[in-house]
């Protein structure tokens, strides 16, 4: 049996963390639970160890992915300076900014997991994704310095025409294979 702990600061986020990979730790036969101590709400996982290669990479994708949902969005909305309105535009240039460069970001962080006992994900972007942190503050920082253009609605698109145009599409290979009367679906690594 395998066994691992993400650490959440925060409650919400820990539930939905332990929501999101129930089902699948369950599929491969392993446990998931929460549980609260020192002020962090952990997520224990104990899996068999004959899928641990699957469930590390399932695991490190929605660790990165709980990241840039939580973390890099919670950092671009406290940095911002300026007034964040609730009309559309605002909406969407916010959505945008936010998405933008989340594959290259999620790769980074895919990257520098590694699975010791416990990953207290707080810590982990602090200290290992610093340098992420830097890029996001960029991002911030030309926000801030452009929020002026917001206002008129020509400048606005041009605005979001631009950032839309440099977001990264990733096109992903599948396998399709015929067995009987049903269809497996499976990705590059089978």
């Amino acid at each position: 049996m395998w066994e691992f702990c993400v650490a959440f600061d925060n409650k919400t986020e820990a539930i939905a963390f332990k929501n999101a990979i129930y089902s699948t730790i369950k599929i491969y036969g392993g446990l998931t639970t929460i549980l609260s101590t020192k002020g962090y709400f952990k997520v224990l996982i104990a899996t068999p160890t004959q899928f641990l290669n699957r469930i590390k990479s399932y695991l490190k994708e929605k660790i990165a992915e709980s990241i840039l949902l939580n973390y890099k969005k919670n950092y671009i909305m406290k940095n911002l300076n300026f007034c964040i309105s609730t009309n559309i535009n605002m909406q969407v240039f916010l959505k945008a900014i936010i998405v933008f460069d989340s594959d290259t970001d999620k790769d980074i962080i895919v990257q520098k997991l590694n699975f010791k006992s416990c990953l207290m994900v707080k810590s982990f972007i602090d200290f290992q994704l610093k340098f992420l942190k830097k890029k996001w503050q960029e991002l911030v920082d030309l926000a801030n310095d452009n929020a002026m253009y917001l206002v008129s609605e020509d400048t606005f698109n041009e605005l979001i025409k631009f950032i839309i145009s440099n977001l990264e599409y990733r096109y992903y290979i599948v396998n399709i294979f015929s067995k009987k009367d049903c269809y497996m679906l499976c990705d590059t690594k089978g």
